[in-house]
């Protein structure tokens, strides 16, 4: 009956361990992309689950788990926790994969001459953005911009 006991204490402890946890990394989600949820700004800033980690003293798998299949209560409804999160698609420049395609579509829209991805990258990586012509060709697809030859 003890080790019964024992065992229900410390199921109870785990749970709570594990609730403190994702409040946590909910709250720290929260307060960096504030500006997004509070509709200030219409995209996410660059943040990934390995900045999480650093900051929270978390290991990365911890803070993969807890964004398997949570979900938050926000000003703009419930998502997913993970939605909230955006990867940099730049080595060099923290830029969202949202913000990369804006910037393609503005190169795109005011070439005198069709660029092709590869001329599209050179210009990008001179403003500093440090990206492969296949990334340019990714994005480009994402917003249906035909290649240079269709353009």
């Amino acid at each position: 009956m003890k080790e019964k006991i024992g065992n229900a204490k410390w199921l109870i402890k785990a749970v709570g361990r594990r609730n403190e946890t994702v409040q946590r990394v909910g709250t720290l989600i929260c307060h960096k992309q504030s500006d997004f949820l509070l509709g200030k700004s219409a995209e996410l800033h660059p943040l990934n689950s390995l900045e999480l980690a650093k900051e929270l003293k978390l290991s990365t798998s911890t803070i993969s788990r807890i964004l398997r299949y949570k979900y938050i209560q926000t000003p703009k409804g419930i998502v997913a926790m993970k939605s909230l999160l955006a990867n940099s698609v730049s080595r060099t420049k923290k830029v969202t994969p949202f913000q990369l395609m804006e910037e393609i579509q503005s190169v795109v829209m005011t070439e005198t001459k069709k660029l092709s991805d590869q001329k599209i990258s050179e210009l990008l990586n001179q403003r500093g953005f440090n990206l492969a012509r296949r990334t340019i060709s990714k994005y480009r697809q994402k917003i249906s911009i035909p290649n240079s030859r269709n353009r």
